[in-house]
């Protein structure tokens, strides 16, 4: 009864989430805890771009949703986030650099959905030949792929 009150979210609830998101309360202790699914991301402004990367064998095509319009639709602006992967690797990103047209949460490489084998099915990345700026050691180690968990502190 109530997924024919609430499709979408009884839709949602069936959908195998691709990663964890949590963040505090806003004014009081706690966090909220909330699984991002495929449909949620692909619900939000896609952008991509082509790259190489020192991971993968010439130009790549990336397609996702950028880390800033995913913390926009959460109201996150200020904190820090740490981003971790399937196999426990983690970094910290200070919410204060992130911005549009840096981090994108890629869905597809090539046109393909990422498996687990391929890095995916999310990976956190820059468009290197964008910016040398994107072509540091900070930014390689904030390429996060198979990721499983966002956690924003403040």
């Amino acid at each position: 009864m109530l997924a024919w009150l609430c499709p979408h979210q009884a839709q949602a609830e069936q959908e195998d989430p691709l990663f964890t998101l949590v963040q505090p309360l806003s004014g009081g202790p706690g966090t909220l805890t909330t699984k991002i699914t495929r449909a949620h991301l692909m619900s939000l402004p896609l952008s991509g771009f082509e790259t190489k990367t020192v991971w993968t064998q010439g130009q790549q095509r990336f397609d996702g949703v950028w880390l800033a319009d995913l913390l926009a639709e959460f109201g996150i602006t200020e904190g820090t986030l740490t981003v971790q992967a399937i196999n426990d690797y983690w970094v910290q990103i200070p919410v204060s650099e992130v911005n549009r047209g840096g981090a994108l949460l890629a869905l597809m490489r090539n046109d393909q959905p990422m498996t687990v084998r391929e890095k995916g099915p999310v990976w956190l990345i820059y468009n290197y030949d964008s910016d040398p700026a994107f072509r540091t050691e900070m930014i390689y180690t904030r390429s996060v792929w198979q990721l499983d968990r966002i956690t924003v502190s403040r």
